[in-house]
């Protein structure tokens, strides 16, 4: 886990420097660009949950 962890880091730099390019309907926009690259159904919580903080999740 810790080795995709730093390969997600390196490349999320160089990622970011891609959203200048984003404009009304290019290339990155749309359902094969940036939703499938930059984000996924999510809920934050619940990650933060299972790295030690409740949040308000019960492990019962």
């Amino acid at each position: 886990m810790e080795d995709a962890k730093k390969a997600w880091l390196a490349a999320r730099e160089p990622y970011m420097q891609t959203e200048i390019g984003r404009f009304y309907d290019g290339p990155i926009d749309g359902e094969k660009g940036d939703g499938v690259l930059n984000s996924w159904p999510l809920d934050e919580g619940y990650i933060d949950y299972l790295s030690g903080a409740s949040h308000g999740y019960s492990s019962s």
